[in-house]
This record gives C-alpha cells, structure tokens and sequence, in this order.
C-alpha cells in the first residue's frame, strides 16, 4: 500500500509542466477562446470543486484512485475547504484528508488521527495569491502547445490542445528534479524515464467560464523494490476537474479545531513545497 501510494505521489508530479518552444498547429479561435476562459478563470473568486484523478500500471498491477471535493472563497481572505478519498487497488480509504483554510492559517485532519494546523507568513501567503500576474497567456500556449483545436457541442466550446515534445521533456525533467531534492518527500529508488503524452479537454460555457478540465498523461517509470530490483511501469494518468457554482459560494463550513497541534514546520515540508511551485510557477 505504501509503495502504490509512492507511486501515485509521483505520477501526480507530472501535472506541474513547463513550456518551452516546438512549432505548432493551433487554431486561432480556439487559442482566443482558451486565453479569455484561463482570464476569467483567474477573476473566479468563489466556486465549488470536485476532482478525480485515475491512475493506471498494468505491470506493477497497480490501479488507484484519488477524489478531492470542495469549495473556495478568496472574496476578501482565501478560504477553502477540502476533502480528499483514496483507493489503491480496490482497498478504500474514505476521508483520507480534509483540508481547510481559515484567516490565513492552514488546517489539516488526516485520517481523524493526526490534526494539526500552520499559519502562513506574508511570504507564503503570496504565493497563494489568486490574483498574481501568470505571464502571457498567448505567448506561453505557444509554447507549450503543439495542437490546439475548438468545436462546439450542447451550446458548450470544447478545447482539445496536446502539449508539444518538448514540453513533455520538461515536465520529465521537472518530477525527477522534485525526486531528487526530495520536495516531495517520496523516497529514493524512482526515476521518470518518458512523459510520451499528455492532452487536454476543457469546456467553456457561453459566458466564456471553464467549466470542465479534462487531462491524459502518459508516462514511464523505473522503481527500485526492496530487493533493489528495477521495475519499469508505464502509468496512464487520467484526471478531471469540475468547477461549479462560479462566484456563488458565499460561505464555508469550518469545524471548531478544537485538539488542532501546531505543526513542526521543519517536518511537514510545506514551506518548501510552495517554494517549488512557486518557482516552476514563475518559469
């Protein structure tokens, strides 16, 4: 359980990708579609959320799933609520995490066995910050994309775009960066060896919001057992991402955090987690 685990720990890495240049095939409506739905999604202030991740190793026998559900609110200070469920090769684990932000300061219940909480410096906090500048919407999908196509369907815009081949190389680059300076604390003994695909699928309603992301990715690893053999594995990542009740969410439930610990910053690792993505972010 705890390898699988690892393992899905890893494949989740590769979501975070950096562009970089390859001749492309994009259409222009669909780039300006794409470019005002990101926009307006950067102006979201409120929504509801559920996500669901697949992943799939036929050769380690290896299938889980992750769920997260919630809801945000960034009106005045971000607040946010999350729940997040589990399952490794049929084995479930129900209210695996909830996650909350409450007046700038984090609250974490994993499992109902280990509670604890971390207020987030001025430092910390802005990279939190929805609202911050992510560079040229245009320019960067140029770079990052290699095919970029729009068609309609149910009154809704459907953007499929595939990232290009050097982007792949950077998102492989990337996650064994992340391995190595241990940022995720995931262990020793992984390497991704190819990132041969990745896509994605989002749904724009009329009023130009993204109401549905969809990605594939395709990517290839080598493990070490406990043995100190390598296993190679090719995982198939599937995730999809609804946003509902845009600008709707007024309010978020919160627990009382009665029996929350301060968390030992030095051991949870968060701060240099946001400085990672902070970094890669800003790329």
């Amino acid at each position: 359980m705890k390898k699988a685990l690892t393992m899905l720990m890893c494949m989740l890495m590769v979501f975070t990708l950096a562009a970089c240049s390859s001749k492309n095939k994009i259409d222009e409506e669909a780039m300006k579609t794409y470019i005002t739905a990101t926009d307006n999604l950067a102006k979201v202030k409120s929504a509801a959320i559920d996500m669901k991740f697949l992943v799939d190793a036929d050769e380690l026998n290896t299938h889980a799933k992750i769920t997260m559900n919630g809801s945000f609110n960034a009106k005045q200070k971000l607040q946010m609520a999350l729940r997040v469920d589990a399952a490794v090769n049929g084995i479930g684990m129900e209210d695996l995490a909830t996650i909350y932000m409450k007046d700038d300061v984090v609250y974490a219940n994993i499992m109902d066995m280990q509670k604890e909480y971390m207020p987030l410096d001025d430092k910390m906090l802005s990279k939190l910050n929805l609202d911050k500048e992510t560079g040229n919407l245009k320019t960067n999908a140029e770079k990052a994309f290699e095919e970029m196509s729009i068609e309609r369907k149910d009154g809704k815009k459907i953007i499929t775009a595939v990232l290009n081949k050097n982007s792949l190389k950077s998102a492989k680059s990337y996650a064994n960066k992340s391995i190595n300076d241990d940022t995720f604390n995931i262990g020793d003994g992984i390497k991704v060896t190819d990132v041969s695909e990745a896509a994605y699928i989002m749904t724009v309603n009329e009023q130009n919001q993204l109401e549905r992301l969809e990605m594939k990715i395709t990517a290839a690893y080598v493990m070490e057992d406990a043995d100190e053999n390598k296993k190679t594995a090719v995982m198939d990542i599937n995730m999809s991402l609804n946003i509902n009740d845009i600008n709707q969410v007024d309010t978020i439930d919160f627990p009382s955090f009665k029996g929350y610990k301060r968390a030992n910053q030095s051991k949870t690792g968060a701060k240099d987690l946001l400085d990672e993505f902070s970094d890669e972010n800003a790329a």
